[in-house]
């Protein structure tokens, strides 16, 4: 897992100038999100999320502010305040941290939104309004760039927190509480950046990419993790902050309107197609990318520029085949991962998504052998149990089904 993927857009040479619903977004995320700057460790980002009396605290990923160093809060009007240690909570278990900074001066604070959203089931994403997030947040940089990083936004859809195993890319990405999954884009340095809805309010913390190291960086290679809301609120008076100094709503957001939609698409999946010298890794990035937006056909064809570049490139196939599944194109998405578990007969991902494109294909007896190599390579993995007892059960297999389930 990582915040880092390769090549975060140039936003400091591009300023975007948004319009409608994004607009409203990004007027609000750049009055709560702050920069958190260190001298030995680059950066990261966070919300305001409560104040008392001069006393300011932002929510942040603890792994930002984990090692010993010096931390800086850059705020929205470009203030630098520094942080003292002792005012670092971070918390056991999970990658959340809240830090302290003193300033005089009026700065937002954030409104929160605690409730369970996201969308149910892979063809859900279909719906159009439904279940739209956005990531504010610095992409990273170093004391010894001379020019800092422009805040950037990004949008996707969430995964309820009851589907997100399914979404998730295997067992890691739900280490340190890590309860929400996503579509938006994450860059180094946007670690702990605000989560919002489509009403502003901040509903989680963002800490990780799904990526594997791959071609001697860091290639994306599924959906990003974060931190709920409710998960802040129920630790923040061991960061000595009262509940009467958080701005929390429970109330859902409303579908977006189709018009709402277009303008999101249009202004904030601006993505840049790799160059022609661009080698596999790269075009897999940007498969990833475009899997993200939604754009299934053209994330199917840039995974096929990679494999021109490098035909055994077993991840390559797999980001094939996921296009492919939340296209609803099950037959294709199959082929995709058999290729990926001939080139690579431990892909253990590649062997649960086979399984779940048998299944989906009713093809039930072939889910179970599919699901059951992956469990074999992967005991731990309580998806892939999961998976083999709805393939048993599909079968009236149903002391084996249980005997996975309860697994």
């Amino acid at each position: 897992l990582t915040s880092d993927t390769p090549n975060p857009p140039d936003v400091a040479s591009n300023p975007p100038e948004y319009t409608g619903i994004v607009k409203q977004i990004d007027d609000i995320a750049k009055e709560v999100t702050v920069r958190i700057d260190s001298i030995d460790n680059g950066n990261g980002s966070g919300p305001i999320i409560a104040k008392n009396g001069n006393t300011y605290y932002v929510a942040t990923a603890a792994h930002v502010v984990k090692h010993q160093d010096s931390y800086t809060v850059v705020t929205p009007d470009g203030e630098e305040y520094p942080v003292n240690d002792n005012t670092i909570t971070i918390f056991e278990g999970v990658d959340i941290a809240v830090l302290e900074f003193e300033s005089n001066k009026s700065y937002q604070v954030a409104k929160l939104g605690k409730y369970n959203s996201g969308v149910e089931i892979i063809n859900d994403l279909r719906k159009v309004g439904h279940g739209w997030i956005f990531v504010s947040g610095f992409p990273g940089y170093t004391r010894t760039e001379t020019t800092p990083p422009q805040r950037y936004l990004s949008t996707g859809k969430i995964w309820s927190q009851e589907s997100a195993s399914f979404a998730q890319k295997d067992q890691y990405s739900a280490y340190d509480g890590q309860d929400l999954t996503y579509t938006a884009q994450s860059y180094r340095g946007m670690s702990g950046g605000p989560v919002f809805d489509s009403q502003g309010r901040v509903i989680g913390i963002n800490t990780a990419s799904e990526a594997e190291y791959l071609g001697g960086k860091d290639v994306g290679m599924g959906q990003s993790l974060g931190i709920p809301m409710g998960t802040l609120v129920g630790l923040a008076s061991r960061a000595n902050i009262q509940s009467s100094w958080l701005q929390i709503e429970t109330d859902k957001p409303s579908d977006l309107t189709a018009e709402n939609v277009e303008t999101i698409r249009n202004q904030l999946f601006n993505l840049k197609k790799p160059n022609k010298d661009a080698n596999a890794y790269e075009w897999l990035n940007y498969c990833n990318q475009l899997w993200r937006a939604f754009e299934y056909t053209e994330a199917v064809n840039a995974c096929g520029q990679a494999l021109q570049k490098q035909p055994d490139l077993a991840q390559a196939y797999y980001m094939m085949g996921l296009s492919f599944i939340y296209d609803s194109k099950y037959t294709k998405a199959l082929t995709a991962f058999e290729n990926a578990t001939q080139i690579d007969d431990r892909f253990h991902q590649a062997w649960r998504w086979q399984g779940f494109s048998l299944f989906a294909l009713q093809r039930y007896p072939e889910a179970i052998t599919a699901y059951e190599k992956a469990v074999k390579l992967a005991p731990d993995e309580f998806t892939y149990y999961m998976g083999l007892g709805y393939a048993l059960q599909a079968e009236k297999l149903y002391p084996e089904a249980i005997k996975a389930y309860t697994q």
